[in-house]
């Protein structure tokens, strides 16, 4: 649905910057033009608004996970499932990768996989960037192994149901 609102007035009132956008997750304004704006669209896609929000054009690349604007037009982006790192110094128009030299790699023995979900960009210096990253499938997978390791104690402990009534249970629920 409608999950980007822009307001002009302190929040007194609303308007839909990106009707019926399923994947604008992200977004940054430009602080150094407040008419330009970056919006994760429909499809996965970036876009971009020079007016505000009241149009948007596809930049032809992947939505990223995270973005984050430069006082001088300079901005990054981080992408999911991704440890690298991209940079634009015309605004969003046009991207390059920065070194990623020295940021957590992808794990291919490990199964994990870092995503910068955050990035702040210092108001008086762009080239000074601070990236907050996640190891994504360790946590989702600690969860997981949480989860079942623990459905056994609670279904038949506290609900009092036999070891056949607990696998048909763990059945349905993983069906």
């Amino acid at each position: 649905g409608d999950k980007s609102w822009k307001s002009t007035d302190a929040g007194a009132t609303w308007t839909v910057l990106q009707r019926n956008n399923t994947y604008d997750f992200v977004f940054a304004l430009d602080k150094s033009d407040p008419n330009i704006l970056l919006l994760g669209g429909s499809g996965g896609t970036l876009l971009r608004s020079a007016d505000g929000g009241a149009t948007f054009s596809s930049l032809g690349m992947t939505s990223p996970y995270s973005l984050g604007f430069g006082t001088d037009g300079v901005v990054y982006s981080g992408k999911s499932f991704d440890p690298k790192v991209t940079r634009s110094t015309d605004h969003g128009l046009t991207w390059y990768p920065v070194s990623d030299a020295n940021l957590p790699a992808t794990g291919v023995t490990t199964n994990t996989i870092p995503a910068p979900y955050s990035i702040a960009v210092d108001p008086t210096n762009s080239n000074r960037v601070y990236l907050g990253y996640a190891l994504t499938f360790i946590f989702g997978f600690g969860a997981l192994f949480a989860y079942i390791s623990a459905s056994p104690f609670v279904v038949q402990n506290v609900l009092g149901l036999s070891p056949g009534q607990f696998s048909i249970v763990f059945a349905i629920n993983a069906s």
